[in-house]
C-alpha cells in the first residue's frame, strides 16, 4: 500500500500543473459554447442559491435555528457554496476513467490525472463560488474576523478528501458502472446530514456528535463558522479527527485500488 500511496503522490506533484492547465482549458472550452461565456461560473452558483433559498426558506420556511443571529438565506449559501463544489466533484470523477475510455488508449498519460482533472475542475469552480459567498456577506454587513484565513485550509482539506474518494470512486466505476447511477441519490440523501440547508445543532447532543462524524460536516460547517461566527478549526474536535481519519484511509485506499486495478482498465473498458 506503501507503495501505491507513492507512485499516486509521485504522479499527481509531476503532473499538477498540466492537469491544473489541462482543467482551465475544458472549463473555458465548455463556457464558450454559450452566449454567457465564463459569467456562469458565478450565476451558476448564484441560481443554484436562488432555487434552495426558495425551496426551504420561502416554501418550506427553514430556519437557521435559534442559535444564529444572521438571515436564514446567509446561512444557508455558507453550506451550499461548498456543498456544490463537493457533490460536484464526487459525480463527476465517479465517471472520470470511464468517461475517458477514448483518451486511455491513446494517450500516455497517467491514469491518476482523470480523477485529479476532475476535483482541480470542481476547485476552479469552487474560487468563483468564493467570490459570491463573499459579496453576498459584505452586502449583509457581517463583520470578518481573522478566521476567515481558515478558508486557505478548507479549501486544500477539500481537495484532499475528494482526491481520495475519486480515485476510489474511479477505481470501482470501472467495474461496476452502476455505482454513477447510485451516487446522485446518496448525495441528495447526505446533503441533509451535512448541516448544509439543516442546523444540526437543533438536535440533541448525542444524534449532533454522530452526525459530525460525517466528514462532509468539517467542510460545510467549517467554511461557515469561518465566515460567519469566527470560530476556529477545534470547535468540534469530534468534527475534525472525523475528517482526517476518514480522508487518510480514503487517500490510502484510493491509492492501493487505483495501482493495483489499473493496468486491468483498458480490457475492461
Amino acid at each position: 500500500m506503501l507503495s501505491a500511496i507513492r507512485t499516486v503522490i509521485t504522479e499527481v506533484v509531476a503532473n499538477l500543473k498540466r492537469t491544473w492547465r489541462l482543467a482551465r482549458y475544458e472549463k473555458r472550452a465548455k463556457n464558450s459554447q454559450s452566449l454567457l461565456g465564463n459569467l456562469w461560473e458565478i450565476l451558476n452558483p448564484l441560481l443554484n442559491i436562488l432555487v434552495y433559498w426558495f425551496v426551504f426558506s420561502v416554501g418550506l420556511r427553514t430556519s437557521a435555528g435559534t442559535d444564529v443571529n444572521y438571515p436564514y438565506a446567509v446561512w444557508l449559501i455558507c453550506g451550499i457554496i461548498p456543498w456544490l463544489t463537493i457533490s460536484g466533484a464526487m459525480t463527476q470523477s465517479s465517471s472520470s476513467i470511464t468517461s475517458a475510455s477514448g483518451l486511455i488508449k491513446t494517450c500516455n498519460i497517467p491514469l491518476s490525472m482523470y480523477p485529479l482533472k476532475c476535483v482541480v475542475h470542481g476547485l476552479i469552480s469552487h474560487l468563483f463560488s468564493l467570490v459570491v459567498l463573499a459579496a453576498v456577506i459584505i452586502i449583509a454587513g457581517i463583520p470578518l474576523t481573522w478566521h476567515v484565513l481558515e478558508i486557505v485550509y478548507y479549501t486544500l482539506a477539500m481537495l484532499l478528501f475528494l482526491l481520495g474518494f475519486a480515485l476510489v470512486a474511479s477505481t470501482i466505476s470501472v467495474f461496476f458502472n452502476d455505482l454513477q447511477k447510485l451516487l446522485p441519490p446518496i448525495l441528495r440523501l447526505l446533503m441533509y446530514a451535512s448541516s448544509v440547508v439543516l442546523n444540526i445543532n437543533q438536535y440533541s447532543p448525542d444524534l449532533q456528535f454522530i452526525m459530525r462524524l460525517n466528514p462532509m460536516v468539517h467542510l460545510v460547517e467549517g467554511i461557515r463558522f469561518s465566515l460567519l461566527d469566527g470560530k476556529g478549526l477545534m470547535t468540534h474536535p469530534e468534527s475534525f479527527i472525523s475528517f482526517w481519519v476518514a480522508t487518510v484511509v480514503l487517500f490510502a485506499l484510493g491509492c492501493w485500488m487505483h495501482v493495483r486495478t489499473r493496468e486491468q482498465f483498458i480490457d475492461v473498458l
